[in-house]
């Protein structure tokens, strides 16, 4: 039994819970990253709404936070690739491991966005990630040669100078491609880029292996998210004159703007709106300081980067005994490209031929069958059929 549990886990070795390429608590993070995604894109009412609170508090948690600590482990996931690719170079020159990231990287990106082409030729409801995560690799690369500081000052420049200019970019006609690729309609890039260049930094400062600083994180991500949601559902509720569900995705999107949204477009328009003369406080309380989840703020981001590395930073903490408990949850993990797209392709079927109304009883399902063939898949294979298609693509062949 001890030896099937640990297969599940990807461990070679037991006794310091990783091997040379994987550390569980990353994929069980990943895995509740995978199920707070089914949960977001299935766990609707038949008419295709939230569900009421109770259960739509627990729905709103994976509203846009999944997605974020998606984007946060993509970046330890470049740290772990660069450590293995130097360990397993015959040279000892460091810039030879960082051309091989590049390329990795580069192929990977390319990768995911033919992936994310594909499912959208017949996705007709989720907003997919992929081709985004494709994007942001392909923006990190010029990057990666970068030190640690340096990094954390490019996401904080995101944060408060790129995040404004994205927001005001969604009131100028651009072409969709540069929309869809800036992922101004979806996941706004500089706010993701941060996530990505975070985690590329705390695998840096050895977060996977230095359990003090996993307790400092831990600490005070939870107080960066505390501190973040607190500061915006007390703003909210100001500005509503009662309390403020919008951190939980329970307030309309639109109701922050005085100006009503565009019937035809669903947009909010502002005739006269710019950078350099703000004729809306709308405008720049939606850009910094709205905390409702997918709206991308400067708050709303600080929220999410504080509570997805306090969770992995818990993750790992955890007892051997909560790794063996959640094992289903890290084998889901370690195939998360896999699950992602074939969750896109049963929620596909799904939708087309039950409706609204079909998609709870086939989130349960979905559950069931996804950690259940990710558990036996796991027992057989080291990685999950995209995982190792995409191995099998940017390793080079033995000479």
């Amino acid at each position: 039994m001890t030896d099937s549990f640990n297969r599940l886990l990807g461990l070679t070795n037991p006794k310091t819970r990783q091997d040379t390429t994987r550390i569980v608590a990353f994929d069980l993070a990943r895995g509740l990253a995978i199920l707070g995604m089914f949960t977001a894109h299935m766990w609707v009412t038949p008419t295709n709404e939230m569900p009421e609170p109770p259960l739509g508090f627990l729905v709103g948690l994976t509203h846009g936070r999944s997605a974020s600590l998606f984007a946060l482990l993509a970046g330890v996931s470049l740290g772990i690739i660069r450590d293995s690719l130097y360990r397993s170079s015959s040279s000892d020159d460091p810039t030879l491991s960082l051309t091989a990231l590049r390329r990795k990287t580069a192929l990977r990106a390319v990768y995911l966005i033919g992936i994310a082409a594909t499912l959208a030729l017949f996705n007709e409801r989720i907003l997919l990630i992929l081709d985004n995560y494709g994007i942001w690799f392909l923006a990190v690369i010029p990057l990666l040669s970068l030190r640690t500081r340096t990094l954390l000052w490019i996401g904080t420049c995101n944060l408060l100078v790129l995040v404004p200019l994205f927001h005001y970019l969604k009131y100028v006609p651009l072409p969709y491609l540069v929309t869809l690729a800036l992922g101004i309609t979806d996941y706004y890039f500089p706010v993701y880029l941060t996530y990505v260049l975070v985690g590329l930094v705390l695998w840096r400062l050895g977060w996977g292996r230095r359990r003090e600083l996993a307790r400092r994180c831990a600490k005070w991500g939870a107080v960066a998210a505390g501190v973040a949601l607190s500061a915006g559902t007390l703003l909210d509720s100001w500005r509503l004159g009662r309390p403020s569900l919008a951190w939980l995705g329970m307030e309309a999107y639109n109701s922050v703007y005085l100006v009503p949204a565009s019937p035809e477009t669903g947009a909010v328009e502002y005739p006269d709106l710019n950078l350099l003369t703000p004729a809306h406080w709308q405008f720049w309380y939606n850009a910094y300081l709205y905390i409702a989840p997918h709206t991308d703020s400067t708050l709303e981001a600080v929220a999410n980067l504080g509570w997805s590395v306090a969770l992995v930073s818990v993750m790992l903490l955890a007892p051997s005994g909560l790794y063996r408990a959640l094992s289903p949850v890290a084998a889901l993990g370690s195939m998360a490209l896999t699950a992602y797209s074939l969750h896109i392709v049963w929620h596909i079927f799904t939708w087309k031929f039950f409706g609204p109304i079909g998609l709870f009883p086939s989130y349960v399902l979905m559950i069931a069958v996804f950690l259940t063939l990710a558990s036996l898949w796991r027992l057989r294979f080291r990685r999950g059929p995209l995982e190792a298609l995409f191995h099998r693509i940017s390793t080079p062949s033995a000479p």
